[in-house]
């Protein structure tokens, strides 16, 4: 990872402390974004390509981490959230990173390259947006909270491959983009 900001920190080659990450098609280092309060907390968020858990391949994970004063190392990682149901395909991980106002994080689960499977279906990872607290923890007013086999940190579902994502403080709004020549989507 190497840090790039031109006005209020010098370059860096490189930042140490990453998962490992596994590069496949449009796997990788998916999406950086930093806390609200990051000049506080040191906290930045981050989505990557995983390979851990059951399964070839592998999914989409939201970890986060403390960027040390120096911005040359992670500490305190934690994994938030990963994907089940890991896969060899190398398309469609999704993933962007957003903080609302109210202290949640969102981000987002491509289709894995099962379009017809996973977005529809509440059981299985992809095609999805997720609501989290901002330590990683389910908030108990998520819509599918209470269905029984259902991804509790669903915030909502069919969705192809959310690349694109934005909240609108002054109107309290999530909006997406899929990866297709759509207009934006409103989710909240």
């Amino acid at each position: 990872l190497s840090i790039r900001r031109q006005r209020q920190m010098c370059i860096r080659d490189r930042v140490s402390g990453l998962p490992n990450i596994e590069a496949n098609g449009q796997g990788g280092l998916l999406d950086l974004a930093l806390h609200t309060d990051s000049k506080q907390n040191q906290w930045l968020y981050f989505s990557y390509s995983s390979s851990e858990g059951r399964g070839s391949g592998s999914n989409t994970a939201l970890m986060r981490a403390k960027l040390n004063s120096d911005h040359t190392q992670l500490s305190d990682q934690q994994l938030l959230y990963k994907g089940e149901h890991n896969s060899t395909k190398g398309q469609h991980y999704g993933s962007r990173i957003v903080f609302d106002n109210e202290g949640y994080v969102y981000f987002s689960i491509g289709d894995r390259g099962s379009r017809d499977i996973n977005p529809q279906d509440l059981t299985r990872d992809g095609g999805k947006i997720y609501r989290l607290h901002e330590d990683g923890s389910i908030p108990s007013d998520n819509p599918f909270v209470k269905q029984k086999d259902a991804k509790h940190a669903a915030w909502s579902y069919g969705h192809r491959n959310p690349q694109g994502m934005w909240f609108d403080n002054q109107n309290n709004l999530s909006l997406i983009h899929i990866s297709e020549p759509t207009r934006p989507r409103l989710i909240s």
